[in-house]
């Protein structure tokens, strides 16, 4: 029996035995209290308990002394022997005693932070990275680890603070995303996730396809089929939360995409316009409540219905 639990036991005892009306063993209690600071401490906790049982077990009951007669209460409340009082005592003591024994701590559940649907937020963690994230997207985050976070929807980039010593994970879905300090877009699509990296480096699942990926390259991941893996422009990663977009022969439903993600709001390109390309500089902010102006920059017509704004050939 390990010595802190015969304590306890010892410490039961003398509870049980000190609340009893006729006992008068005083010195025999200071006694075994002033040999060890513990067993002050195990009393404390078992007189706690007793008091407890005590509160517990005369409700809705009348204690009555060993050997007297008990008479019919006008209640019609439950009669409890003294003897079964003091042995509720020793037990509820015994269970308080378990409960206030040391237990693991109990880990703090996640913290919530959601950005507002058409609005970026911006994160700031106490390791120095800063965390941009997409209007109605959500991350869930460990305050006793700012170097793990969850990307439980929509998508946000990060830029991590560089620490040699700890590096920095991402989970979204399935899926883990782990770097030493860069600057990485993960996002939440259908059926899985992408990453896509713009400075430094990042692995990808670590403990399962170990995929290490390279400023400029882009890696989506979808349930049941095969990583796919091609090049993206370093600037176009992450564009969408950009106060100045910059194209060079950028595909259209790319820049409808990064519209849409900056502004919250669905964006549709007509098939016919799917090979047009866009070169130039567009300031979300501006064009958020013009189409027309829109239109004339990229040379489409822009339609506007309660679906969203679609692009489409003039």
């Amino acid at each position: 029996m390990r010595p802190e639990i015969a304590i306890d036991d010892e410490a039961i005892g003398w509870a049980v035995r000190s609340s009893e009306p006729d006992f008068d063993d005083w010195e025999g209690l200071a006694a075994w209290l002033s040999t060890d600071p513990a067993r002050n401490a195990a009393y404390d906790r078992a007189m706690m308990g007793a008091a407890a049982a005590q509160d517990a077990l005369v409700q809705g009951a009348v204690v009555v002394p060993l050997g007297a007669r008990p008479s019919r209460p006008a209640s019609g409340r439950r009669l409890l022997p003294a003897a079964g009082w003091i042995a509720g005592i020793a037990a509820c003591a015994a269970g308080a005693l378990l409960l206030l024994r040391p237990v693991a701590p109990v880990a703090p559940p996640p913290r919530i932070v959601d950005a507002p649907a058409g609005r970026a937020r911006v994160v700031a963690l106490a390791d120095g990275t800063r965390i941009t994230m997409a209007g109605s997207s959500r991350l869930l985050l460990d305050d006793g680890d700012t170097r793990r976070v969850t990307l439980s929807r929509g998508r946000a980039v990060f830029a991590v603070r560089h620490d040699a010593t700890r590096r920095f994970g991402v989970t979204v879905g399935a899926h883990e995303v782990v770097d030493a300090g860069t600057v990485f877009e993960v996002a939440e699509i259908a059926g899985g996730a992408s990453v896509a990296v713009a400075e430094g480096a990042v692995i990808v699942d670590p403990a399962g396809i170990a995929a290490r990926l390279a400023a400029g390259e882009v890696l989506v991941l979808r349930d049941g089929d095969r990583p796919r893996r091609s090049a993206i422009p370093r600037e176009a990663v992450g564009r969408w939360h950009a106060a100045r977009m910059t194209y060079r022969a950028a595909p259209l439903p790319q820049v409808a995409s990064d519209l849409a993600i900056a502004w919250g709001r669905t964006l549709s390109v007509d098939p016919v316009l799917r090979d047009r390309r866009f070169t130039g500089i567009l300031v979300p902010a501006v064009l958020r409540d013009r189409p027309d102006e829109l239109g004339a920059l990229l040379d489409v017509r822009v339609r506007t219905d309660a679906a969203g704004w679609r692009l489409l050939p003039r």
